[in-house]
């Protein structure tokens, strides 16, 4: 049988090679039937597109890839179709994945990875894609080579779908919580393209229109995102920023709104839902010993002595209050102001506390006790204090007025006086001068001059950078008056990016009269900075500043709560570092209201509270600063707000 086997082999295998018809075979060639979801790939060199998704990941996507062996049984059986593969260009957003239980077959030996025979089920591969921010969006190809005569090799190809500037705004939704009136609360957004075509920002608005959000930050209209997967956005991560300030109100019915962002993308409105949940901040209220009602510390006369000040909450949470210290308005005044004053704070036992909590009508007392060194007045200064609720922190000042009206005291703000100008334009920045005292405070000259003058006579050697706006003539600044003055810097050349001069600014400590100071003239130096502007410095932010206190709830003797914020940062990203610089720059007639240098300017909050200690009409001005991370700044011009007290 063995001999007859193989002559029936040989036999035809003559046959065969004479052109006869095999009508002795046994065995007929596989057949490869590749369907992608059920249908015939694309062909060519055409891709199975996915439709880009913006959930980065969140969502997968699968389509599968079925294979089987379709040929015919007829007078010869098919052999087993044999399949092996080769996957290309796999990245992190497609992923193909072969079976993990592979059929075998005895034909399929060698090289090959699997054998299917006929009528079964075939085997399937997954095709995942998970859009995420990697900007992989090249396709992946799998190659399948098969026994099958008429399909020795097959392509496919899976990518994504190309389908122009794609809009999507994070995060989607936003709730502010335990936000206070004295503590609003910034959230911002980041604007992305998970299309492949460029994306221009049109602008950001509020809907409906809502007092209580408002847009701090956007970025400069038509300013764009390059497609996800460009060179200049490969992995899809550049974004723009859209922050947004919630300042509660008293209307708890107007809590929700959106945040609607218009692009050139699709869609051309993306949206964010906002909502808040708010929380009371206690109140408070500050009364004096002062005989004028001034909320003050004041001692007329260089004798020992105290002076108190009362602090009363009015709920509805406990009020916190901390850290009294007595502090100058100078560094360089500190160790007198330490030799010369103690702060504590007094329960109703008369005991001294450290932290104080008041509830609804309960009041502590802040006592300074006065004790004067050589029997002259000690330097004017004030009681900083930290006040919080509902675990959000403030800080607050009360002055401290020593002397018979014969010590003036002036105090400026801001410090520095900053500007930033190209060399030929001018920049003019407000400074305050206030009387810290109720004597009449004379200022005989103001000048600026180059920091690198070490005579003396300052103003001999003028800035060439800096100059007042206006010629200045000796003036005299009534007890707890103010004046400004405006400070011009208009870059000579381009020398340097940063010019560092002075302000020397020349007054009478005592009792100036008939055109003389009855006592030698002092002086103080406020530094003058200024940035000179090229075509690579970042473009000048815009501040915003506003009252939160409502209208009618500002009175003498309770915190007046503001906020500042950079409506455009101009060339910076959001993750430039800010800084918020205040001042008082008008005040009602003897008011002692002031801001310290301590306060003038931190990176920590965008919120102060000013205490009114006269009726009548305050107004604060404001700056912000910005410092990216490669250590370039720029300032904005001042903006000012008002409020009156009753």
């Amino acid at each position: 049988m063995r001999y007859l086997k193989y002559g029936v082999v040989a036999g035809a295998m003559l046959l065969a090679a004479c052109g006869s018809e095999d009508q002795f075979g046994t065995e007929a060639n596989p057949v490869l039937s590749l369907q992608v979801e059920g249908k015939a790939p694309p062909s060519g060199t055409a891709c199975t597109n996915f439709t880009p998704d913006a959930t980065r990941g969140q969502t997968k996507y699968h389509k599968q890839i079925l294979i089987k062996n379709t040929a015919t049984v007829g007078t010869k059986t098919p052999k087993a179709l044999c399949v092996k593969w080769e996957i290309k260009d796999s990245n992190s957003q497609l992923k193909i994945t072969p079976p993990s239980n592979l059929p075998t077959d005895p034909d399929c030996t060698g090289d090959w990875k699997t054998g299917l025979s006929i009528n079964s089920a075939g085997i399937a591969f997954d095709i995942e894609y998970a859009a995420n921010e990697s900007g992989d969006s090249e396709p992946v190809k799998i190659t399948f080579a098969t026994n099958d005569p008429d399909a020795p090799t097959k392509v496919l190809c899976f990518g994504i779908a190309s389908v122009g500037a794609v809009c999507q705004l994070e995060p989607s939704a936003f709730t502010f919580t335990n936000v206070t009136a004295a503590n609003p609360q910034t959230a911002c957004f980041s604007l992305r393209n998970s299309g492949n075509a460029s994306l221009a920002f049109k602008g950001a608005g509020i809907d409906p229109a809502n007092s209580q959000y408002t847009i701090t930050a956007q970025p400069n209209s038509d300013e764009t995102l390059p497609g996800m997967g460009t060179p200049e956005n490969i992995d899809g991560s550049k974004t723009l920023k859209i922050c947004v300030r919630y300042s509660p109100d008293s209307d708890t019915g107007n809590e929700k709104a959106t945040l609607v962002v218009l692009t050139t993308g699709q869609p051309a409105e993306c949206k964010s839902s906002l909502d808040a949940q708010t929380q009371d901040q206690a109140n408070f209220n500050i009364s004096c010993t002062e005989a004028t009602g001034k909320k003050i510390f004041s001692f007329p006369d260089p004798i020992a002595g105290s002076a108190k000040c009362k602090i009363c909450g009015e709920g509805p949470p406990p009020l916190k209050i901390q850290n009294v210290l007595v502090k100058a308005y100078t560094e360089a005044g500190q160790t007198k102001a330490d030799a010369n004053y103690k702060a504590q704070m007094v329960d109703v036992a008369g005991n001294p506390q450290t932290l104080y909590a008041l509830n609804k009508d309960k009041c502590i007392d802040v006592v300074v006790n006065y004790t004067p060194q050589g029997g002259l007045p000690g330097p004017p200064a004030y009681v900083a204090f930290t006040f919080s609720s509902v675990g959000i922190s403030n800080e607050g000042s009360i002055p401290i007025v020593p002397g018979d009206c014969d010590t003036p005291q002036p105090d400026f703000g801001p410090i520095p006086v900053r500007a930033q100008a190209a060399v030929g334009e001018t920049w003019t920045t407000t400074l305050s001068i206030a009387n810290q005292s109720c004597g009449g405070l004379t200022i005989t000259n103001i000048c600026p001059y180059d920091s690198g003058y070490t005579g003396k006579d300052p103003c001999s050697a003028p800035s060439k950078h800096f100059a007042l706006a206006k010629g200045f003539a000796t003036t005299t600044v009534p007890g707890f008056g103010l004046i400004n003055v405006d400070v011009n810097f208009k870059p000579a050349n381009g020398n340097k990016k940063t010019i560092n001069d002075a302000l020397f600014i020349q007054y009478c400590p005592g009792t100036f009269a008939s055109g003389t100071c009855g006592v030698e003239l002092a002086s103080r130096v406020v530094s003058l900075a200024g940035t000179v502007a090229f075509d690579t410095t970042p473009k000048v932010p815009t501040a915003t500043l506003s009252v939160i206190t409502a209208a009618d709830k500002i009175v003498v003797g309770k915190p007046v709560n503001l906020a500042m914020g950079a409506a455009d940062l101009g060339g910076f990203t959001d993750l430039a570092t800010k800084y918020y610089w205040w001042t008082i720059s008008k005040r009602p007639e003897g008011s002692a209201a002031w801001i310290p240098a301590e306060f003038q300017g931190t990176s920590a909050t965008a919120n102060l509270s000013v205490i009114p200690d006269a009726p009548g009409e305050y107004e604060v001005s404001g700056q912000v600063q910005l410092i990216s991370e490669t250590g370039s700044d720029a300032y904005s011009p001042q903006v000012k707000v008002k409020f009156t007290a009753k």
